[in-house]
């Protein structure tokens, strides 16, 4: 596990995200209050903040008809990058074009906002 003196910056919490790049989404599990992603490689990002799905020159966001549908349409697909927009925003992008936008600034009343685990015991907590 890496450590950050205090709350991780957001290039940090891209750096750490970017582990999943080359990695292949291979199942979408929506909970009550989270979601979560599991990766070939034993990698899994929980995500504790709804992110917005960009597919095919649209956005949606969660509530929306057809949000759920879009990020199951990516199982299969392949990170193929990692990248903050400076305004805490990581933007995970896959092969087939879809990006997913994870709003990392402080909400009120919400702690974490995503985990990320690996192999041997890897964590990684904004």
């Amino acid at each position: 596990m890496t450590k950050y003196p205090g709350e991780p910056t957001t290039s940090e919490a891209a750096e750490e995200v970017a582990r999943l790049i080359g990695a292949r989404l291979e199942s979408v599990a929506f909970v009550v209050n989270y979601l979560q992603l599991d990766f070939s490689g034993c990698l899994s990002l929980t995500l504790l903040v709804w992110p917005e799905v960009h597919l095919a020159g649209e956005t949606l966001a969660t509530g929306t008809p057809g949000y759920n549908d879009a990020l199951c349409a990516l199982i299969q697909s392949v990170v193929t990058g990692v990248t903050t927009d400076g305004c805490e925003t990581i933007c995970i992008t896959f092969d087939s074009g879809a990006e997913l936008n994870v709003l990392l600034r402080p909400v009120p009343l919400c702690g974490e906002r995503l985990m990320l685990n690996g192999p041997e015991h890897y964590l990684f907590v904004w």
